[in-house]
């Protein structure tokens, strides 16, 4: 079994995005074999990826499974608030 860790203190470094790519790649090129994801960020954005993204609603599969309403995060607090092309801002 072989085993990965991608990891860095810093935030903004590309490591949602190089764990995301290499695990997709792993998986394309050893189809018969099972892949174990372990997403320890705080953010779970990895999972988000994986679930949907954002245009696939992951952050909202990944809540529901959870029976959160909302991402209690900064990121999520800016989702909430901010427009983006993918949907209408909310003004209160």
């Amino acid at each position: 079994m072989k085993k990965y860790a991608i990891w860095n203190n810093k935030g903004g470094t590309g490591k949602t995005s190089l764990s995301f790519q290499a695990i997709c790649r792993y998986a394309e090129i050893h189809p018969l074999e099972r892949v174990l994801v372990i997403d320890v960020c705080p953010q779970a954005n990895l999972s988000e990826l994986f679930l949907g993204g954002l245009i696939g609603n992951g952050s909202i599969n990944l809540l529901t499974r959870h029976d959160i309403n909302n991402r209690c995060t900064l990121g999520g607090y800016f989702q909430m608030r901010l427009p983006t092309p993918y949907q209408k801002p909310i003004f209160d």
